[in-house]
């Protein structure tokens, strides 16, 4: 561990310090003495939660698969934290398990089980070998930088309707490979006049969740690449 590691995490202890102090003071005047008390573990709690999100477990997997994908490290590891925060046991509502999120399907087409699609190693070379195949998919964007954010929200949202928003991109006069282009024409596709357009061939979609997935994966990534998270 390093010096400047060992002043930033005294720092953030300094700062969990103050946080819940001037917390514990809020609650007081409000509360009274014992709001005082309820306040500060709340607040040193929610300090201890946020400074486990900036601790990266399985640094070590994330360097060893990323060259699946061509990307840095840090990106696959920012897809990591996105999907998860890192947790190796999560499930989401709609299936998708593990760190990476694979949906069942995308998991068993990895060679994972419901027993491995648990493990952290497994799982995030799954993930990896998951967003080669969809970096190979949109591999005719030639900028990598942006065909990146294509590979991004294909994760998040499936390439079906990111083909539709890059068709109704090409139709308007946009350009389909520069996402920030074809990002409003995800938006409309919730829209019954553009969902229904002869170029869309997978219907309507919501698109703001995978607008701001694309967003958060890439400001975390700078984040880990400033050295902003721990490695653990």
């Amino acid at each position: 561990m390093n010096s400047a590691w060992t002043y930033r995490k005294s720092f953030r202890k300094g700062k969990t310090y103050i946080i819940a102090t001037v917390g514990a003071v809020v609650i007081f005047v409000l509360l009274g003495g014992r709001g005082a008390q309820q306040g500060y573990e709340i607040a040193v709690q929610q300090e201890q939660v946020a400074e486990e999100e900036e601790t990266i477990p399985y640094a070590a997997y994330f360097k060893e698969y990323a060259p699946i994908v061509g990307w840095d490290w840090e990106l696959l590891a920012a897809v990591g934290y996105a999907e998860s925060r890192f947790r190796p046991t999560a499930q989401s509502q709609y299936g998708a398990s593990g760190v990476m999120q694979l949906m069942p399907k995308t998991a068993a087409k990895y060679g994972l089980n419901d027993s491995t699609v648990f493990e952290p190693r497994d799982n995030i070379e799954a993930g990896a070998q998951c967003l080669a195949t969809l970096n190979h998919q949109f591999r005719y964007v030639r900028d990598s930088v942006e065909r990146t954010k294509f590979v991004l929200a294909a994760y998040n949202a499936g390439t079906a309707h990111i083909l539709d928003a890059r068709a109704l991109a090409r139709k308007y006069e946009a350009n389909p490979n520069r996402w920030e282009e074809v990002e409003p024409f995800l938006a409309l596709l919730s829209d019954s006049v553009y969902y229904t357009d002869s170029v869309v061939r997978y219907g309507a979609f919501q698109g703001g969740e995978t607008m701001r997935y694309v967003g958060k994966v890439q400001n975390t990534y700078r984040r880990i690449k400033q050295g902003r998270f721990m490695l653990n």
